[in-house]
């Protein structure tokens, strides 16, 4: 069994209304999901084909509900049209 790490990032004040941050990210391991908002733009196919249905867009870009529930699986990566999110490997 591994340790299951969670960062993200976001700025004080009402998350509902905040767009995402540049690198917000959820982690797990040496996994790290990254969201690039600047990159997105809001076609909603990474939320679609998210197994856990974590990621909604928000404001015309892709956002994680639920980093939580977040298996970093990559299939948004493999489905983003735009590289706006993505998985990274961490260094230790």
């Amino acid at each position: 069994m591994f340790n299951r790490y969670l960062e993200v990032h976001c700025a004080p004040g009402d998350p509902e209304d905040e767009e995402p941050k540049k690198g917000e990210y959820n982690m797990i391991g040496r996994k790290k999901l990254v969201i690039e908002p600047g990159w997105c733009k809001g076609c909603g196919i990474c939320a679609a084909f998210c197994p856990k249905q974590v990621l909604e867009i928000k404001k015309e870009k892709v956002t994680l509900k639920d980093p939580a529930g977040c298996i970093l699986c990559g299939m948004c990566e493999l489905r983003c049209p735009d590289y706006a999110i993505y998985l990274v490997n961490q260094e230790e």
